[in-house]
């Protein structure tokens, strides 16, 4: 989860600058001027926003969508085992997948393990999530449809494969821990120096990790060149 909180958090903002640069606006977020009170909406905005805009609607299509599937994978379920897949598939999906005998993410890896219809829900919520921050924002411009839609897509993606609690981890992560120290800093100006010091750690965290995944990505993509080369 650090990982991708770092890797994502500089993903957005290599986009935002890219973006600046040909002067299309970010904007600012509509925080009140008491900072205890932005740190209050800062604190509980990511608990409801995940829930209203990917558990509930993608939980809500999964329930339909795994009951669908499951009954052409599996012997008819209990009453019991129907209220079990019920409560389990909004909070954990990869679970109730698994126990339904639906492909997982674990086991088939994005391609396979999400299904058509999952990426249509993801991609539709992720619009939506950054539509909402520019039409209902207040301070936020145009800009901030693409950066937030691109976060509400790893978010979403976060939620299928980890459950419920991933996507609220990483909006904290945005929106919570490092308000937290900038408050703090506020408070306690000595510590300002340790506030900038886990801004610049967090952003190389993130370009190491994206690092990382471009050489594995080159790797595999050798290597299956390689495979055609040699069945050819």
């Amino acid at each position: 989860m650090p990982l991708i909180a770092s890797m994502l958090l500089t993903g957005a903002m290599v986009l935002q600058g890219l973006q600046e640069a040909q002067g299309i606006p970010i904007g600012e977020p509509p925080l009140p001027e008491d900072p205890f009170k932005a740190f209050f909406l800062l604190t509980y905005s990511p608990l409801v926003e995940e829930v209203g805009f990917r558990i509930s609607p993608i939980g809500a299509f999964l329930i339909g969508y795994l009951f669908l599937i499951g009954r052409r994978n599996e012997a008819p379920l209990s009453r019991a085992e129907r209220l079990k897949i019920l409560i389990l598939t909004p909070l954990f999906p990869e679970k109730a997948k698994r126990r339904l005998g639906v492909k997982t993410i674990s086991d088939f890896g994005l391609k396979q393990g999400i299904s058509l219809g999952e990426w249509i829900m993801l991609i539709c919520t992720s619009i939506v999530f950054g539509l909402s921050h520019y039409l209902y924002g207040g301070g936020w411009e145009i800009g901030k449809i693409t950066s937030a839609s691109m976060v509400g897509l790893a978010l979403g993606i976060a939620y299928l494969v980890y459950g419920f609690q991933a996507p609220i981890l990483l909006h904290w992560f945005f929106n919570y821990y490092f308000s937290a120290f900038d408050l703090a800093s506020q408070l306690h100006p000595s510590i300002a120096a340790v506030t900038s010091t886990l801004e610049v750690t967090t952003v190389l965290f993130g370009l190491a990790g994206w690092l990382a995944f471009t050489i594995l990505a080159i790797r595999r993509g050798i290597y299956a060149i390689e495979r055609r080369l040699k069945k050819g």
